[in-house]
């Protein structure tokens, strides 16, 4: 199941980040991306780093896996990695719509003098943020789908 997790974490950036910079270029000319973002120390960068630092564990723990990593007793069950890789699948799609809903507002981090237009419709009438709650759902997948100290 570790290099499954792997495939759907790098499918996810490649659908999640590098296909949509390439959607959003075609679009508008931009890729969105910001990068870290506000003056170091402040609420805009630390979300910045902590996204970043984000990524470390979704990697390390399926390397981790194969490494030799035993999975933690509790979760180590067929229907627990075959829920998780579900979850994650669900939540690279969600990720990857709720990034189309937002047309040409879409960007990763933010721009202190930049302004567009604020996406009230599709996922984001209901939810405040869905594409963060569908990277937690991604993430929370990957974590079942490779169940162990590192995840």
């Amino acid at each position: 199941m570790a290099v499954i997790a792997l495939a759907l974490y790098a499918t996810y950036f490649l659908l999640a980040v590098a296909l949509r910079t390439i959607i959003q270029v075609r679009r508008t000319g931009d890729s969105g991306f910001r990068g870290l973002s506000g003056r170091p120390g402040s609420a805009q960068w630390w979300a910045g780093v902590l996204f970043v630092a984000a990524i470390v564990p979704g990697v390390a723990a399926p390397v981790a896996a194969i490494a030799g990593l035993p999975p933690v007793a509790v979760l180590d069950r067929p229907a627990v990695a075959v829920t998780g890789a579900v979850l994650a699948v669900c939540g690279i799609l969600a990720t990857v719509a709720a990034q189309l809903s937002m047309g040409e507002s879409w960007r990763i981090g933010v721009g202190e003098a930049e302004r567009t237009t604020l996406v009230t419709g599709g996922p984001f009438g209901s939810v405040r943020n869905p594409i963060f709650t569908a990277m937690a759902v991604t993430g929370l997948g990957l974590t079942l789908a490779v169940p162990n100290a590192v995840a």
